[in-house]
């Protein structure tokens, strides 16, 4: 009896740190991706021809 216990408790450990690295790493890929976005948007501001 005390096994099973003992396996669930392991299973749902797992469970928790499989599904924290894999919200760690969608946060890091979302602010890679803000990174980038505000990078583009800053070198078309300063890339602006006037014509007259």
């Amino acid at each position: 009896m005390k096994d099973i216990t003992s396996n669930k408790i392991f299973r749902e450990h797992i469970l928790i740190k499989a599904l924290g690295v894999i919200l760690l790493a969608l946060l890091m890929l979302m602010g890679i991706a803000d990174a980038t976005q505000d990078a583009d948007i800053a070198d078309a501001t300063q890339n602006v021809d006037v014509q007259v």
